[in-house]
């Protein structure tokens, strides 16, 4: 985990997929987060992200470092507790102020791994799970 989380903050934005009525779906994503060994990423009760991770609870997540990807591939759990939201706040302040109105909006994912690995830019591979 310590190498996909890394890679992944590094890389500051990353692209998560998800299905919505049986169709790919991706947008930029800027939050993920390792707590007790378990990667976390967090949203917005009221974001089709949120709808599309409920419905359908499988992922894809795509990152560029140099010219370094990573793919990610798993399914989620959801998780309201109040531990992981500090500790989201905490790394991430702009979050506090997001969310300062409407803490029960505030939702993390944990991230059940299947697949992960690094395609490095002479196109070897380096599978990380």
């Amino acid at each position: 985990m310590d190498e996909i989380f890394e890679f992944i903050r590094e890389a500051d934005v990353f692209y998560l997929a998800t299905v919505r009525n049986g169709k790919a779906s991706i947008r930029p994503f800027g939050v993920i987060e390792k707590i007790k060994g378990k990667l976390y990423i967090a949203t917005n009760t009221d974001k089709e992200v949120y709808k599309d991770l409920i419905n359908n609870k499988s992922f894809a997540i795509n990152a560029v470092l140099s010219r370094d990807t990573i793919r990610v591939n798993g399914t989620v759990i959801e998780h309201k507790d109040e531990e992981i939201r500090e500790i989201f706040f905490s790394d991430f302040p702009y979050l506090s102020s997001m969310y300062s109105s409407s803490l029960s909006k505030f939702v993390a994912f944990e991230l059940v791994i299947d697949l992960a690995y690094i395609e490095k830019s002479d196109h070897s591979r380096h599978i990380i799970c």
